[in-house]
């Protein structure tokens, strides 16, 4: 059966531009043995197709004319004072030995 679809390999582009197979294979029941039927795939769209997803544009109206706007002075942004920095405070940190053997360091 594989051989059989070999020679039917093959891809095709769509009118919306997607790459579709060239045939499409499909299961078939006509009577008591389904069987597979092979079909070209349409690369044409229906006639309603294209209507329905692109609708006709309405005609466009002329936009109104621009008006001219005065250009006002525009102020720079106030900044914000900068913050004065903190006074630097020397730390005096020691190496504490705890009951357990543990080592932290203590700053005051």
């Amino acid at each position: 059966m594989m051989l059989a679809t070999v020679p039917l390999a093959g891809c095709t582009r769509t009118h919306d531009g997607s790459i579709v197979p060239v045939y499409q294979t499909k299961v078939v029941r006509t009577g008591a043995l389904p069987r597979v039927a092979i079909a070209r795939t349409p690369t044409e769209p229906g006639p309603r197709v294209a209507e329905r997803i692109f609708p006709a544009q309405p005609a466009r109206a002329e936009p109104p004319p621009r008006r001219q706007i005065a250009r006002t002075q525009r102020r720079p942004a106030a900044r914000p004072a900068a913050a004065q920095p903190s006074p630097r405070v020397a730390l005096a940190c020691r190496e504490e030995t705890g009951t357990t053997g543990r080592v932290r360091v203590v700053c005051h």
